[in-house]
């Protein structure tokens, strides 16, 4: 089965049905699928629904204001993709914690960040240990943190295999 989600899409390697989950990510990354999603969306519920689409054709068919486009168009040339790691989903979730704890129920800045942190750093070492990364706390073998380059490096080699 294919899964998609706000970062990303995936099939599993154990998955049963990878080219019918193949089909789907290709119809639902076309622009036209894109676009159309975009559209029907702010069409529903409003010019406040804005869906953002990673695919630059479909972007640029967005119903949004042109010059809000060529601005972001613009940007996008710049957009380095902030490096994923086992466990960062968490970094960002407890960020967001913080600042909600903190504007909306008057949470102590410090306190907040601390309490984030140890949740943060516990999940990380859980991921590194269920990936082979780390046994019980200790660095087993290193986490390269993926950069553009690297992933580019990886996709050169797999295309020599």
């Amino acid at each position: 089965m294919g899964y998609w989600f706000g970062q990303s899409a995936m099939i599993f390697d154990k998955s049963k049905k990878q080219d019918e989950s193949w089909e789907l990510l290709k119809w639902w990354m076309s622009t036209k699928t894109q676009s159309d999603f975009a559209t029907n969306l702010q069409t529903i519920y409003g010019p406040e629904y804005m869906w953002n689409t990673a695919n630059l054709e479909a972007f640029k068919e967005l119903p949004w204001p042109e010059k809000h486009k060529e601005v972001i168009l613009e940007q996008w040339k710049y957009l380095k993709e902030v490096p994923k790691t086992p466990g960062s989903y968490m970094l960002e979730r407890e960020i967001s914690n913080v600042w909600t704890d903190t504007v909306f129920y008057g949470a102590n800045i410090r306190a907040a960040v601390d309490s984030s942190s140890i949740i943060v750093d516990r999940e990380i070492r859980r991921k590194m240990e269920e990936f082979g990364y780390m046994k019980d706390g200790k660095v087993v073998k290193p986490y390269i943190v993926p950069q553009m380059e690297t992933v580019e490096d990886w996709m050169k080699t797999d295309e020599k295999k």
